[in-house]
């Protein structure tokens, strides 16, 4: 699949998640914190597949030693993930924030 299309899948998941989040908290179905916390599993799944973590060089990058991941991150040569993918990454961590802060209040 070509990276545009893969683009486009993962903002149509997004897209499609939030507007159900919308529709959920709008009609009551479950509490704020737990949809935000539906609403954010797609979000890094599709993050996740958007930066190629589920590829075969996604795998092998994590088939390493732990030592060797750390070296890695220790010199900067750690491969880094597409704009949109980091922001549906952040996005989701925030929503997973929300949801878990929404337990507790």
């Amino acid at each position: 699949m070509s990276p545009a299309a893969r683009s486009y899948v993962a903002v149509a998941v997004c897209v499609s998640s939030a507007v159900w989040g919308v529709v959920a908290i709008h009609r009551g179905w479950d509490s704020v914190s737990s949809i935000a916390f539906n609403v954010s599993c797609p979000w890094f799944i599709s993050g996740g597949w958007l930066a190629g973590d589920f590829t075969r060089a996604g795998w092998n990058r994590l088939n390493r030693p732990m030592s060797a991941i750390y070296q890695d991150a220790r010199l900067h040569r750690l491969p880094k993930a597409p704009p949109l993918a980091r922001v549906m990454n952040s996005g989701a961590g925030l929503m997973m924030l929300a949801g878990i802060a929404g337990w507790f209040v």
